[in-house]
């Protein structure tokens, strides 16, 4: 448990307020808080609660798993051994494609323990950014539990609606920039990586010219 955990359930009954107290008394007209309603599409308490169910844990496992398998596809790599007794256009033909083979399961960024590498540090990239989206929300939740705004929404100071509304308003403007944070980064981190991880696949080696007739033979040693 983190201290956006611990502030989940009193947080909640907050943005409860909130959010009962926008809709019905709204907020004022020219109020920070409409763009970014207009921004997210929604009010403090479902936007909250979205931060909140991410967890970091799974990606973790998650990335732990692919870089294990990526370490699987270079030992295949390393099984497939260029033949030592084999010579001849189709030991060549062989080789062409037994490059190609390799490269492709472990030869580079491109190759599928390259893009299983890419794909683990894109989980701890996204591993970093819910940690610190939480951090940033549980530390506006803090504040936002122990400001005015919340003690005039627990009716302990008046009861007037423009005061209610204002107060609203303050509190959701607070919660929700955060909020808009934290989906500008996390939208900003999968453009970083949408190329990155773009998909990838097998190509066989182009053919090569025949070789002429008297060089097509094929050689063993034993």
């Amino acid at each position: 448990m983190d201290q956006l955990d611990a502030l989940a359930e009193p947080a909640a009954d907050l943005l409860r307020r909130v959010d009962d107290a926008l809709h019905a008394h709204g907020a004022p007209t020219e109020h920070r808080l409409w763009p970014l309603l207009r921004r997210l599409g929604a009010l403090t308490l479902p936007s909250v609660e979205a931060i909140i169910a991410l967890r970091p844990a799974p990606l973790a496992a998650a990335g732990a798993s692919l870089r294990q398998v990526g370490r699987e596809y270079v030992e295949a790599r390393d099984a497939i051994g260029t033949p030592q007794d084999w010579e001849g256009a189709g030991a060549q033909a062989f080789e062409r494609y037994r490059a190609g083979l390799a490269d492709h399961l472990a030869g580079g960024g491109a190759s599928l323990a390259g893009h299983l590498r890419a794909t683990a540090d894109y989980t701890a990239a996204l591993d970093a950014w819910i940690a610190s989206s939480r951090t940033a929300l549980a530390s506006v939740l803090a504040a936002s539990l122990a400001s005015a705004e919340a003690v005039t929404l627990a009716g302990a100071v008046a009861d007037d609606e423009l005061v209610v509304a204002s107060a609203a308003a303050e509190i959701a403007a607070r919660v929700l920039a955060v909020v808009a944070e934290i989906v500008e980064d996390g939208e900003a981190l999968h453009a970083e990586w949408t190329d990155r991880l773009a998909g990838i696949g097998y190509r066989e080696p182009a053919d090569e010219p025949l070789p002429p007739p008297d060089s097509g033979v094929l050689r063993t040693r034993y």
